[in-house]
C-alpha cells in the first residue's frame, strides 16, 4: 500500500514556503485580499453562525485560493513560473506577455488548472454543506419521551448503532485522499491514476498526518499574534476585527499553500516513486 514520510514532506513543504516567501507573499496576496473582503461581507451580513449561507458568500475567496493553490502545484513540482496576476517590476512587462501567451495556446494544461480548480470547489462546498446539515441537526430539539423509549436494554440495536459509526469512520477516513484529489489532477495524474496508486488506508493515514503536523506546527504562533492583537487593540474593537481577519485570511492561505506543497511532494512519491530532492545543499 502507498505512503509516504509524512514528516519529510511537511518539513519539505515549510522549507519551500521559506526559500521562495517573498514569491508566494506577492502572488498570494490577491487571494488574502479577496478572502478578507468576503469575511468581512459575512460579518457585516451577520451570517458568521449561519454555514451554508456564509460558504455562499465565501465563495470567490474559494475559487481564488482554488486557482491560487493549483497554480502553485505546477510551480512546486514542475517549476512553472507563476502567471497569476502578472508582475509587479515594469521590466518584467515583455516576459510576463511572453509567457501569458504561450499560458492562453496551451489548452491541455488550461484543461488540468481549470479541472483541479473546480474539484477544489466542490470539496469545499460538500464539507461547507455537511458542516452546516450536522449544525442545523445539532440544533433540532429531541423529545425526552421518545429517548426514554429508546433506551432500553437492546443490545443488538446498540451494537448496530456502534458498526454503522465504525463504518461511518472508516470511511470517512478512506475518503481522506480525495480531499488532495486536486492536486494530482493539477500534476496531470488524473483521477484513475491517482486512487489506484493510492488504494488503501496507509495513504490517507499518511496525508492525515501530514496535515495534522502542518496544522500544529502552525498553530501556536498565529494563536500569539490574535492574543498580542486582542489585548493591544482592546479599545479599538473595529480595528482589531479588521487586522483580526486579516490575520486570519493569512494563516489560513499559508497553511493550504503549505498543505498543499507537502501534500504534491508526497503524492508524487506515492504515484512515481522517490525521486532527488529539488534542492541538492538541503538536509531533508
Amino acid at each position: 500500500m502507498a505512503s509516504f514520510d509524512f514528516l519529510k514532506a511537511a518539513i519539505k513543504g515549510y522549507q519551500f514556503a521559506w526559500f521562495h516567501g517573498a514569491e508566494l507573499f506577492k502572488f498570494s496576496f490577491p487571494v488574502v485580499f479577496i478572502g478578507v473582503f468576503c469575511e468581512l461581507v459575512v460579518i457585516q451580513s451577520g451570517m458568521e453562525e449561519n454555514i451554508l449561507r456564509r460558504g455562499l458568500l465565501e465563495l470567490p475567496a474559494t475559487f481564488a485560493q482554488g486557482y491560487f493553490l493549483c497554480e502553485l502545484v505546477r510551480y512546486v513540482i514542475y517549476n512553472e513560473p507563476f502567471v497569476l496576476w502578472g508582475y509587479a517590476r515594469s521590466s518584467k512587462i515583455g516576459e510576463f506577455q511572453t509567457l501569458y501567451t504561450q499560458r492562453m495556446a496551451d489548452r491541455p494544461r488550461k484543461a488540468l488548472i481549470q479541472g483541479a480548480v473546480i474539484f477544489y470547489v466542490f470539496q469545499i462546498l460538500v464539507a461547507t454543506m455537511l458542516w452546516g446539515l450536522s449544525r442545523m441537526a445539532a440544533e433540532i430539539p429531541v423529545d425526552a419521551g421518545s429517548v426514554e423509549s429508546v433506551n432500553g436494554p437492546d443490545l443488538l440495536t446498540g451494537l448496530v448503532n456502534l458498526s454503522v459509526v465504525v463504518l461511518i469512520l472508516l470511511a470517512a477516513f478512506w475518503s481522506i485522499r480525495l480531499s488532495f484529489l486536486y492536486i494530482s489532477f493539477a500534476m496531470g495524474y488524473g483521477v484513475r491514476r491517482y486512487l489506484r496508486k493510492l488504494a488503501g488506508f496507509s495513504s490517507s493515514a499518511s496525508l492525515f498526518l501530514c496535515s495534522i503536523f502542518v496544522f500544529l506546527f502552525m498553530l501556536f504562533p498565529a494563536e500569539m499574534v490574535l492574543k498580542i492583537l486582542t489585548m493591544a487593540l482592546a479599545d479599538f474593537p473595529a480595528v482589531w476585527v479588521v487586522l483580526a481577519t486579516i490575520v486570519q485570511q493569512y494563516v489560513t492561505v499559508i497553511f493550504h499553500t503549505v498543505m498543499t506543497i507537502s501534500a504534491a511532494f508526497g503524492i508524487k512519491e506515492m504515484v512515481e516513486g522517490p525521486s532527488s530532492p529539488r534542492y541538492p545543499n538541503s538536509l531533508i
